[in-house]
């Protein structure tokens, strides 16, 4: 029995030899990471679940992580362009792809375009960036373990097939709203919105709380809204947040921008900004 035992315990730590760890900037990534790298990689991610990617600063004890990473895979967010110099410098064998090479990028409602590098950040809300991501993961993944290239190809033509099927679930779903407008907290929902023609109106103005002229001018906006709720970031400030909605008349619902299990939460996404208009 303890001879089994040690046979089955050398076994598992040889399969956990042969991964490599990835770094991802954010959960959104992950999902594509384990599909096409399945069990030749494990993941993590630099930011956590409830932190902003465009404010939050990893101390020294959160970049640790890296001392056993083989692969960092960016998705350019504020977050990590401040911080990748250093990553740069206190780790320079790691291995750095920016996954966004190839995207399309959008600029953002109501925000200061310096501010996000010239354009809407949340790139991940966009099914057919995340192909192109995906894509990109394939390439890192491939150029980090050569001998598994065919292995890899294969995985991720088998997730850019459920990548085309969400596309198509959600835009089935928002199709029923299309040409409508979202009242949102933060303006974080523009890729998603823009595959079904959605506006999206933000309380919020350059990343800062709204100025008393500007909740004056939506409100005026709203009366001619169906969009029964407003949709608030758990990263935002909850004060602010209600304070807008008492002027507004409108019920919160706190919806993430950042999915932890991509396809399924995209779906949920989907759903929920559905759910304010009439069926």
């Amino acid at each position: 029995m303890k001879l089994f035992l040690l046979t089955l315990l050398a076994c598992i730590v040889c399969h956990g030899a042969g991964k490599i760890m990835v770094i991802t900037g954010i959960t959104a990534q992950n999902e594509a990471v384990r599909e096409i790298g399945g069990n030749l990689v494990t993941v993590e991610s630099l930011l956590p679940q409830t932190a902003s990617p465009e404010i939050f600063s990893p101390n020294a004890k959160q970049l640790a992580i890296f001392d056993k990473a083989e692969l960092f895979l960016s998705i350019d967010t504020p977050m990590e362009r401040a911080v990748l110099p250093k990553i740069k410098a206190s780790f320079p064998k790691l291995r750095i792809c920016d996954t966004t090479e190839g995207m399309y990028f959008r600029a953002i409602e109501g925000d200061s375009h310096e501010k996000h590098g010239g354009h809407d950040p949340h790139v991940w809300l966009g099914i057919a960036n995340m192909k192109i991501h995906a894509q990109n993961v394939a390439k890192a993944l491939c150029s980090a373990m050569p001998k598994n290239t065919n292995k890899i190809q294969s995985n991720l033509k088998t997730y850019l097939g459920k990548l085309d099927m969400l596309e198509k679930e959600i835009n089935n779903i928002l199709l029923p709203i299309q040409g409508e407008t979202v009242l949102v907290f933060h303006p974080a929902f523009g890729y998603l919105l823009d595959t079904a023609n959605i506006l999206q109106l933000a309380v919020e103005q350059h990343g800062k709380e709204a100025s008393a002229k500007h909740l004056a001018q939506i409100s005026q906006a709203v009366k001619t809204l169906k969009c029964t709720l407003m949709f608030v970031q758990p990263q935002s400030n909850p004060v602010s947040a209600a304070k807008a909605a008492s002027i507004l008349h409108r019920k919160i619902i706190v919806l993430n921008p950042i999915p932890v299990n991509y396809s399924s939460d995209m779906l949920e996404l989907a759903k929920t900004i559905r759910s304010a208009f009439p069926q």
